[in-house]
């Protein structure tokens, strides 16, 4: 399929409810062929797609109309242009660094990068000085945790929300384990800790990415090296659904999310890398289309962010070729 086909397909109407205090049930959702009824037409097309100098990109954030950060766990961080060149037609490197093997990164609205550093385990902010430097500095450690993942809130970015586990962590959890996400501000003041359920029980087994809209907080939870779920929370850390273990007329793989984000219709986009798909679902958690990305020619898909004009941008991830290079896709969804 080539750069400007399009893919068109439907999907249900899904009628959103306020969200309350959380004191009704949680729902698990598990995807069914029976969530496809055809009611809303969906479509989808790749604009552009672009090579880039690393070879994954783990993690993409949007830091205004024309830039972006993108990094990979090895060390690079960079910024690109998201406007490519007349000539070449490709997105520009405008600042590097380098060294700090982020796990993963966070943008605020004006520019600040923040991003876990897996040499020294610390949360560090990346800023340019009066002589407009670039300048990396840790924040203070605030925990005696791990940080697993970070994001920013876009509404109000002065809040900051952090995955947490115990220093060498497993999968397996012990009488001692602690997996949490926390929000502090960003002077440092600690705002909310959310780890067990109503019924005492564990929320999360590995916190491995965040997002948020309009007071949900949406976690992707790793239970293991190939699979996961995804969380939803109100703001008072009420669970109000997880959505996991797919039909395997829909998938071959066990659902593996790597990278979630939030549509301006407020249905959730999730990124299911091992089965190179993207489920969208509804405000309540229920999935309401199941796309492959293999119609696109997007392979090996791990990150991806909407921009300021919803167009979401997809990274791709190593595809086992020694300095080989991967590529960042332009990707337009309208209709959801």
């Amino acid at each position: 399929m080539s750069s400007n086909d399009m893919v068109s397909t439907d999907c249900p109407d899904d009628d959103d409810d306020d969200d309350d205090d959380g004191t009704m049930s949680p729902v698990s959702h598990s995807a069914s062929a029976g969530s496809l009824f055809m009611r809303r037409t969906v479509e989808m097309k790749v604009i552009k797609s672009f090579n880039t100098k690393l070879p994954a990109i783990n993690c993409i954030e949007i830091v205004n109309e024309e830039e972006a950060i993108i990094c990979h766990y090895e060390g690079d961080i960079f910024k690109i242009r998201l406007i490519p060149t007349l000539i070449t037609n490709r997105l520009r490197h405008i600042e590097e660094i380098r060294g700090f093997t982020p796990a993963d990164i966070a943008v605020n609205s004006v520019g600040d990068i923040y991003f876990i550093c897996k040499t020294d385990n610390c949360i560090k902010i990346v800023k340019k000085n009066n002589h407009n430097k670039i300048q990396v500095s840790s924040l203070p450690k605030l925990f005696i945790l791990e940080p697993l993942c970070i994001h920013c809130e876009k509404v109000d970015d002065s809040i900051i929300w952090i995955g947490l586990a115990e220093f060498g962590a497993h999968y397996k959890q012990t009488f001692n384990s602690s997996r949490q996400i926390v929000s502090i501000s960003s002077n440092g003041n600690l705002c909310n800790i959310f780890e067990y359920s109503d019924e005492n029980q564990p929320l999360f087994t590995f916190p491995w990415r965040i997002t948020s809209n309009e007071g949900r907080i949406y976690v992707i939870d790793r239970k293991s090296e190939s699979t996961g779920t995804v969380v939803a929370l109100n703001k008072y850390g009420n669970m109000k659904w997880r959505y996991s273990d797919l039909h395997p007329s829909l998938s071959q793989r066990p659902f593996l999310p790597s990278d979630v984000v939030v549509t301006k219709s407020t249905n959730i986009i999730v990124l299911d890398s091992t089965n190179n798909a993207l489920h969208i679902l509804s405000y309540d958690g229920n999935l309401m289309l199941q796309q492959p990305l293999e119609a696109f020619e997007i392979k090996y898909p791990i990150s991806m962010k909407f921009d300021n004009s919803n167009f979401l941008w997809i990274g791709s991830g190593f595809n086992g070729i020694p300095d080989s290079k991967t590529k960042l896709y332009k990707f337009q969804i309208t209709g959801i």
